[in-house]
């Protein structure tokens, strides 16, 4: 699956900020508060994301054994939403409507409880439908810094930098044709700005 066996597409990316000397101490912590948690009507009643074990997503142990291979981290992100279909929403609060004013002999409602009608109907049918469940994966080697995510989608992408980042206090830049032009702009000495330089038409 992914990055761990078989043909997949990713995106590289790196951390910049300086690995504290704590952190192998730190994971199994950072890892049990960022794990990942059903959803709850409660607390979080249409998204969840979280980490997981890289090769089980309905593994709810995330030990440190399960997902540290050598010098390399190998985590699992398992996000799961649940989408209400507009006009179902719109169809079933209407009708909730019509039966308060029933209710109340034609009174009209205010905005307020308008509002909150509106939220009961949208709670019962997040209640009532099961979540689209996405897995992806990661691969970090933590000695060069270079972090794998077997996703190119920008939208997966950005969820995945801001729970890395959260997880792990630590910065992650995406190593692109910019980031890698500007490495050899550096590496070179070459004293250019990215942004000086011209376009060469190599077919005239």
């Amino acid at each position: 699956m992914g990055l761990f066996g078989g043909s997949f597409t990713f995106r590289k990316f790196r951390v910049i900020d300086e690995i504290p000397r704590e952190f192998q101490q730190n994971l199994p912590t950072a890892l049990a508060r960022f794990a990942f948690r059903d959803i709850n009507p409660q607390t979080n009643p249409e998204y969840s994301i979280g980490w997981v074990p890289p090769f089980d997503p309905l593994d709810k142990n995330l030990a440190v054994e399960k997902v540290v291979l050598g010098k390399y981290i190998l985590l699992g992100i398992r996000r799961d939403k649940k989408n209400v279909s507009a006009p179902m929403l719109k169809a079933q609060t209407t009708e909730a409507l019509r039966a308060k004013r029933r209710e109340r002999n034609g009174r009209k409602l205010s905005k307020e409880e308008t509002n909150e009608v509106r939220e009961q109907v949208k709670d019962a049918l997040l209640r009532s439908i099961s979540p689209v469940t996405n897995f992806y994966e990661m691969a970090w080697n933590y000695e060069t810094s270079e972090v794998y995510f077997s996703s190119q989608a920008a939208k997966a992408c950005g969820e995945f930098s801001e729970l890395f980042e959260e997880t792990f206090k630590l910065s992650l830049e995406e190593i692109n044709l910019v980031t890698r032009t500007e490495d050899y702009i550096t590496d070179k000495g070459l004293g250019l700005e990215l942004i000086d330089l011209e376009p060469a038409n190599f077919g005239a």
